[in-house]
């Protein structure tokens, strides 16, 4: 189990240094397809569009 204090001002997860932000962005997304490293200022946002054919998901930046 984690425990996350999330700031009150979301854009503050921002500058959060990269080892932490890459800590919590392989842990949060353990069971996705795609992980995100890097820099801060960098998001992902995931969706299925419950296509048939499973590989056709997508992502967008």
């Amino acid at each position: 189990m984690f425990v996350w204090v999330i700031p009150d001002n979301f854009s503050h997860l921002y500058a959060l240094p990269a080892v932490a932000l890459n800590l919590l962005r392989t842990v949060l997304s353990r069971k996705m397809d795609v992980q995100i490293g890097g820099d801060s200022q960098i998001s992902l946002f995931t969706y299925d569009n419950k296509s048939t054919d499973n590989k056709n998901r997508g992502c967008l930046f």
